[in-house]
C-alpha cells in the first residue's frame, strides 16, 4: 500500500513539475490520439486538460497545420526524431514561431508514440526580423549618403554650366537679343538657381541624421542660437518671445537646431500683416516624451492642409507671396521622426499656429 502511495504521489509530483515548466511538453500515442500535454503546451492552443487529454487528435489540433507536420509526425513513428520550425496561429488571432522537436517512444523496437518538445522562439524571430531591418536602413542609408555626393557635386555641375552659358550670352550678345530674349534668358538663370537651391536642400535633407552622434541638448542654448541667427528678421517683424523653460535632451544638436529654426523662421515668413509677430514657446513631459509647442499669432493654415504641409516641396501659397522651397516643414518631420518623436499643428486661419514636435525622454535628460 505504501509502495502505491508513493507512486500516486510521484507522479502528482512529476505533474506538478512539469506544469511548472515553461517548455511546452506532450505525449502522442500511435494513433495520433493526445496522452498527455503539461500548462504551457495547452495555454498555448488555448486548450484545458479535460477536453485535450485523451480525447484529442493531433489532426484535430493542428487543423490545417496537419498536413504540414505530417513528414515530421510519419518520421517519428518509423523511429526517426524530427527537429523543425513552424510558425502558428493561436487563437488570439497571433503568429507564433516554434521550434518543435518529435522524439519516438520505443519499447523493443516498437513504436509506441512519440514525445513532443516544442520551444516558443517569437521573440528570436522578432529580433532576427529587427536585424535584418536594421541591415536594410544601414543600407538605405549608405544610399543616401550616396545620393547626398551626387547631389551636391555631380547634378550641380550641369547646371554650372548652364549658368556659365547664360552668362556668357548675357555678356556677349546682349546687344543682338531684343528685350524678351533677354527676360526668357533671366527667366532661365531663375529656374537654374531654383534647381540647384533644390537639389541642395534634396542633399541636406538627405543627409540628417548620418552624421555625429546624440548628446545632451541644452534647448534654452539652441533657441537663443536661433534667435541669434534671425536677428535681423526678428527685427524686421519687430516680433515679440514669450520663452517658458525648455529642458534638456537627448539628441543631435545640429538637427533639433534646425527643426527650432524652421518653426520659427515660418512663424516670422507667414505673419499678418501689419501685425507684430508674437511666439510663444514652452514645453511639458508627457508619458515619458518632451512636448514642445512653438504658437504664433500668424496667419494660420486650414484643417485640410495639416498633413500635406508636411510633404517634401509641398507649398500652400505662391513664390511670389512667400518665398521658399516646400522642405523646411519636411526636414522637420524628419528629424522629429529621427529622434523618436512626431510632429503635428493646430491652427485656426487668420489667428495663428501652433506646431507641436515630441522628443522621448531618456534617464540623462533635465527640464
Amino acid at each position: 500500500m505504501a509502495s502505491e502511495i508513493n507512486k500516486v504521489d510521484l507522479g502528482s509530483a512529476a505533474l506538478m513539475v512539469v506544469d511548472e515548466v515553461h517548455a511546452m511538453l506532450a505525449y502522442w500515442d500511435k494513433d495520433l490520439v493526445c496522452r498527455f500535454a503539461n500548462a504551457a503546451y495547452l495555454e498555448f492552443f488555448g486548450r484545458t486538460r479535460e477536453e485535450m487529454v485523451d480525447k484529442m487528435s493531433i489532426d484535430q489540433l493542428l487543423g490545417p497545420l496537419f498536413e504540414l507536420n505530417l513528414p515530421y509526425i510519419k518520421g517519428v513513428l518509423a523511429g526517426a526524431a524530427q527537429l523543425f520550425e513552424r510558425a502558428i496561429p493561436i487563437p488570439t488571432g497571433d503568429v507564433r514561431y516554434t521550434l518543435a522537436n518529435y522524439l519516438p517512444h520505443i519499447i523493443d523496437g516498437q513504436v509506441l508514440g512519440f514525445f513532443v518538445h516544442v520551444a516558443d522562439i517569437t521573440p528570436t524571430k522578432m529580433l532576427e526580423k529587427e536585424l535584418l531591418r536594421i541591415r536594410l536602413l544601414e543600407t538605405k542609408n549608405k544610399d543616401l549618403e550616396h545620393f547626398a555626393h551626387i547631389a551636391s557635386h555631380d547634378l550641380q555641375e550641369p547646371l554650372a554650366t548652364v549658368r556659365s552659358y547664360i552668362g556668357i550670352l548675357e555678356h556677349e550678345y546682349a546687344t543682338k537679343m531684343d528685350q524678351k530674349a533677354m527676360l526668357y534668358l533671366k527667366g532661365i538663370d531663375k529656374s537654374v538657381t531654383r534647381m540647384s537651391t533644390l537639389v541642395k536642400a534634396l542633399a541636406d535633407l538627405s543627409r540628417l541624421g548620418l552624421l555625429g552622434e546624440k548628446t545632451q541638448v541644452n534647448c534654452n542654448a539652441i533657441l537663443k542660437e536661433v534667435e541669434e541667427d534671425l536677428a535681423s528678421q526678428i527685427r524686421l517683424a519687430g516680433a515679440a518671445f514669450s520663452v517658458s523653460p525648455l529642458p534638456t535632451v537627448t539628441g543631435y544638436a545640429v538637427e533639433l537646431r534646425q527643426l527650432f529654426q524652421n518653426i520659427i523662421s515660418n512663424a516670422l515668413k507667414f505673419r499678418k500683416q501689419d501685425v507684430a509677430p508674437l511666439i510663444s514657446i514652452n514645453c511639458t513631459l508627457i508619458d515619458g516624451f518632451w512636448q514642445f509647442a512653438i504658437a504664433d499669432n500668424g496667419i494660420g493654415i486650414a484643417a485640410k492642409y495639416y498633413d500635406k504641409i508636411f510633404d517634401i516641396f509641398k507649398r500652400l501659397h505662391l513664390k511670389q507671396q512667400y518665398d521658399g522651397e516646400g522642405i523646411g516643414l519636411a526636414n522637420c518631420k524628419k528629424i522629429a521622426e529621427l529622434h523618436g518623436g512626431k510632429i503635428w499643428v493646430t491652427s485656426v486661419e487668420g489667428q495663428g499656429s501652433t506646431f507641436y514636435f515630441t522628443i522621448p525622454q531618456t534617464q540623462n535628460d533635465h527640464a
